[in-house]
């Protein structure tokens, strides 16, 4: 037997026995490049590079089937491609380099070509201690000669890391560069392959599931490139449905299929999503009050994403939210966690002051003990809001670390291991601006509407110079000024945190109103100006919920259930007392059981 025979495939004869099964689809450009270069006098090895996943190796079998059905100029009809692969001369008990090279003689003598899948492993293969001699080294001088015809395939980054530092044997090469398909021709790809998966698998594909899987490929894979993510997607579809005994792939198995490997709830990924931006909108109107400039500040950005104009290799969006204490900031990125990615617990919060020592980044990188913080976090949870609490108070290294987040969309951690935020929204706040407001003295005399609003937009912008380094700050896509509250913002507030803990009581079985007055006196006695809306939920928990939780205790659960309950309150209200401003009055909670 020759050494052809025992250590390679012929890869024409594969494909005549076997046609229908290799189809290569939107690659006729391609393979014209190939033919073009094995047809040329000299240097008449065809390099493919791609990114892995794009389909070179399929190229290659477009191109035998070219051979088999003579649709080549007449020096290539008829000739065989063998692919060789080294792993398998290594397998030999012969020794590897003495085994090499009496094959090449034979492909010299056979004047065949020669197919070589991860064409970057003949670095190197071969040579040992004593003898630098290797692989790439045997090939030169019969690559220089013409002598044989090699066919490589490599990923871009191998063919810069390997083939290109060796300027002697890249140069024996044409390199063809084969770039990752459009969706459009993705959808013609799937389509055309659609009946092997029915085959192999004995069932049915909806038409329409397989521009679904390229879309749902393209949206919850970015790491990865069309068409092999979308084929992995359509694939792993069909054996859901074989193992749930379903006949046809619909566009909702292959939801199904994302909603296991990615953890997202189905009807979040079978939004279209002009919906899910309205999901946005109306979640932010109905929980973030006062703030209608920094949530069209958000629902533009995220317009943006939704659109397609976001760039694939940064997270989703980045923002900087700047705003005094309790105006709705975080509020706000866990609405968006709801909103975006189906639950509040799409959220990865960090507390900025607890990193600002020299250990910092390597914490949230990780070491040889023990995984990052942050690594960690997104490694368990790439689709989440990663919201930074106080920004300003991380470490410059700290700083330093996002902006290669926001620059190139990875990471690595301490395994070196690349790790993905381009499914994330990065979100900063700071309260910077808080300090400043409250050694202006002059805010408490300005009338409060617009013209404090103006005022505060320019401490801020100020603030924000003066704390960030300007590459800092620019890297970060949006910057969104939160509002300074007033007393009637912190009127609507309240009403929110009342209705939401009436509603709370209701799923107790437990019937409680508030009169009126209730949200008044919380807004009235709880609005700080300086704090926000965070005084407020303090007095609700401290007078009303604790009120309220008196009586309930002095009842067993059956009894307090058949009652009705209001809550009112009584007394004098702040305003001046005895020539004295008086903030808190003196009023108190009645909670009367009907």
């Amino acid at each position: 037997m020759s050494l052809l025979a025992e250590y390679t495939q012929d890869l024409t004869k594969l494909v005549a026995a076997n046609p229908d099964q290799y189809q290569t689809i939107g690659r006729d450009q391609e393979i014209e490049q190939l033919v073009e270069t094995l047809c040329r006098k000299n240097k008449r090895n065809p390099l493919v590079i791609a990114p892995p996943g794009v389909g070179k190796t399929n190229l290659i079998e477009g191109l035998a089937k070219r051979i088999v059905t003579q649709q080549v100029p007449p020096e290539l009809q008829d000739q065989p491609i063998y692919v060789l692969e080294l792993a398998q001369l290594k397998q030999s008990d012969q020794n590897f380099m003495g085994l090499f090279k009496a094959l090449l003689t034979e492909l010299q003598a056979s004047q065949a070509m020669v197919f070589i899948d991860e064409i970057h492993t003949i670095v190197g293969t071969g040579s040992d201690g004593d003898n630098a001699l290797d692989v790439s080294n045997v090939l030169k001088p019969a690559l220089a000669r013409g002598e044989i015809t090699l066919i490589g395939a490599t990923t871009t980054k191998e063919y810069h890391h390997y083939l290109e530092k060796d300027g002697a044997l890249a140069r024996r090469f044409d390199v063809i560069q084969l770039a990752e398909p459009s969706v459009p021709a993705s959808y013609q790809i799937l389509a055309g392959l659609k009946a092997s998966y029915e085959t192999y698998h004995h069932l049915t594909i909806e038409a329409n599931a397989t521009k679904t899987a390229v879309d749902y490929a393209v949206r919850y894979l970015p790491d990865r490139f069309l068409p092999d993510k979308a084929f992995d997607l359509l694939d792993e579809s069909c054996a859901y449905a074989k193992a749930h005994a379903l006949q046809t792939v619909t566009p909702v198995t292959v939801a199904k299929v994302i909603e296991q490997r990615k953890h997202i709830p189905l009807h979040q990924i079978m939004k279209d999503r002009q919906a899910q931006l309205n999901d946005v909108q109306r979640l932010l109107n109905q929980n973030i009050k006062g703030q209608p400039q920094a949530i069209q500040g958000v629902l533009d950005a995220l317009t943006l994403y939704f659109a397609g104009f976001q760039d694939p290799t940064k997270p989703i969006s980045s923002f900087l939210f700047l705003g005094m204490p309790g105006t709705g900031k975080t509020e706000t990125a866990k609405q968006l966690a709801l909103a975006m990615f189906g639950s509040p617990d799409a959220l990865i919060r960090f507390d900025m002051s607890e990193y600002n020592d020299q250990d910092a980044v390597h914490r949230l990188l990780g070491t040889a003990e023990a995984g990052g913080t942050l690594t960690e976090a997104v490694k368990q949870q790439p689709f989440a809001i990663v919201l930074l609490d106080e920004i300003e108070k991380g470490s410059h290294d700290v700083q330093d670390l996002f902006l290669q987040v926001l620059q190139d969309g990875i990471l690595h951690d301490s395994d070196d291991q690349p790790i993905s935020f381009k499914n994330t929204i990065i979100i900063m706040t700071t309260n910077l601006a808080a300090k400043v407001v409250n050694d202006q003295q002059q805010f408490n005399h300005l009338r409060q509407g617009e013209q404090r609003q103006l005022q505060f937009k320019a401490v801020v912008e100020k603030a924000l110079k003066n704390e960030f380094r300007p590459e800092f700050v620019n890297r970060i896509e949006h910057k969104i000024i939160f509002n300074m509250l007033d007393e009637k913002i912190g009127l609507a507030i309240a009403t929110k945190y009342l209705t939401e803990f009436k509603a709370t009581l209701a799923q107790r079985q437990l019937k409680v109103d508030f009169s009126p007055e209730v949200a008044q006196y919380l807004a009235t006695v709880g609005f700080d100006m300086t704090n926000g809306a965070r005084p407020i939920a303090y007095m609700l928990n401290a007078k009303i919920k604790a009120a309220l939780a008196r009586v309930l205790l002095q009842q067993d659960a059956t009894q307090a259930t058949k009652y009705h309950y209001l809550v009112r309150v009584v007394g004098r209200w702040p305003g001046v007392f005895q020539g004295q401003k008086d903030r808190f009055g003196d009023l108190k909670v009645i909670i009367e059981a009907r």
